[in-house]
């Protein structure tokens, strides 16, 4: 007699008492232990990873006197972080911008500046030009324990550690350009003209220190303060016949005092001008800057030879857009920064900060770099004389290898530094320009830095 078994099957069945060793049983488990895991890891990922945008605050001039050179800074700006969005973001995240309106008034970038982190969440700025409204935002980031990332050539004398300088400072350009006029004019007698601003108080400081160095001779110095100096300083050039001018003026001043010189009957291969401006957006030849032999001085954005036409960049931008040495500046910064939040797998400002520190990056003219000593950049330089169809041609005087930035320069000690910025505010009622400038520069409170301060 056969025994039937106990669980009611048939003898020859394959069913597991449970059901669940049959081909069809395990698939089915198989398939919940992957819906289960793939719910986990979504839940995981939602609950540790942040795949919020990376807020980013650009904040430049879209109005006043300094909008149409922020407006190229911005569109550098915003094409460099469009470029790292297209090549997947930072961090597996996307990067959000905020533009704000400093409307060349200091007062209105401190605003914008920390309505941008405190209301956006900008984990970086990059932005400002005038000194007064970088100041007035460098208060407001290192009252944040924030980042600002500065663009623009200027006039160094200052240090911040909440703020990463892009551009070259006169430390890295006069010199260059003295050993040209020096080793390509034999020049030994100098007309220095300056501009009636920081910067021009600044690099003509910068000039005489290095030329009384060299055993060279200052023949003449005019400040211009308006059109009527420019024919004062014409007058002044040809009496005291200097065998070269070094010029501080903005392009259009230039461009004045280059028609003059050559209304003087100054011939053009006699007195060779040195052209040192801030503002390094170069004007067409129709400006009249050609006539007499001028050249410039300038960190990324100039030609190594015979080069585009003048205004144009070759530091690589990721536009097609004519840009400027300060756009250059803008859109290494940009990658600079991103690289340093790789670096740290964070967003965290100050260890992005930190890491930014200690960055390099490579362009078509060479490495340049973060000093970690003083959070400026280190260039390669170019003289470049300006062409009578306004290229540029380099000439000899650039430099084979990056320049260290020096903020301070060593001519004079720091204090000494410090004193001429405090007696060009005092002079100026409490503004980092003068009083006939349009208001991007009144500072609140008005009062001025003190000798031997960073700022």
């Amino acid at each position: 007699i056969m025994a039937s078994p106990t669980n009611g099957s048939s003898p020859g069945s394959t069913t597991s008492p449970r059901g669940g060793s049959s081909p069809a049983g395990r698939r089915k488990r198989i398939l919940l232990a992957g819906l289960v895991g793939l719910l986990a890891w979504w839940v995981i990922d939602r609950l540790l990873v942040d795949r919020r945008p990376i807020v980013v605050g650009l904040l430049h001039s879209l109005t006043g006197i300094d909008a149409p050179v922020e407006k190229i800074l911005l569109d550098a700006e915003i094409a460099a972080l469009t470029e790292i969005n297209a090549n997947g973001g930072l961090l597996g995240r996307p990067i959000r911008w905020e533009v704000a309106d400093g409307g060349s008034d200091a007062q209105a970038f401190a605003r914008q500046a920390a309505r941008l982190i405190r209301d956006e969440g900008a984990c970086v700025l990059v932005g400002c030009w005038g000194p007064g409204g970088r100041k007035s935002v460098i208060r407001v980031v290192e009252a944040n324990d924030h980042l600002l990332i500065y663009p623009g050539r200027y006039e160094g004398l200052e240090q911040s550690p909440n703020v990463m300088y892009t551009g070259p400072v006169p430390s890295q350009l006069v010199g260059p350009g003295v050993r040209w006029l020096r080793e390509d004019y034999a020049a030994e007698r100098f007309f220095l003209v300056e501009a009636d601003d920081l910067w021009g108080r600044a690099v003509v400081a910068l000039a005489e220190d290095i030329l009384g160095g060299l055993g060279c001779t200052v023949v003449g110095r005019t400040l211009i303060a308006d059109e009527d100096d420019i024919t004062v300083a014409v007058a002044a050039i040809v009496a005291s016949r200097p065998d070269a001018v070094i010029s501080t003026l903005e392009w259009p001043g230039t461009a004045d005092l280059s028609r003059a010189l050559r209304s003087a009957g100054v011939r053009p291969e006699s007195l060779p001008v040195l052209a040192l401006p801030r503002g390094t957006s170069l004007v067409p030849a129709r400006e009249g800057i050609t006539g007499v032999s001028t050249a410039v001085v300038a960190g990324p954005g100039l030609p190594a030879g015979s080069g585009p036409p003048a205004g144009s960049a070759v530091s690589d931008p990721p536009t097609d857009r004519p840009t400027t040495e300060a756009a250059a500046g803008a859109t290494s910064g940009i990658r600079l920064w991103a690289q340093a939040v790789r670096d740290a797998d964070t967003t965290d400002v100050r260890q992005v900060r930190d890491a930014m520190r200690h960055q390099s990056i490579a362009t078509p003219e060479g490495i340049i770099a973060i000093d970690p000593g003083t959070q400026h950049t280190w260039y390669r330089v170019t003289v470049a004389r300006i062409r009578s169809d306004g290229r540029l041609d380099a000439v000899s005087g650039g430099t084979a290898a990056a320049l260290r930035p020096v903020p301070y320069p060593m001519t004079r000690s720091r204090a000494q530094w410090d004193q001429l910025a405090a007696a060009s505010f005092r002079r100026w009622g409490g503004s980092w320009v003068p009083p006939r400038a349009p208001a991007n520069t009144t500072l609140p409170p008005p009062a001025a830095p003190a000798a031997g301060a960073s700022r």
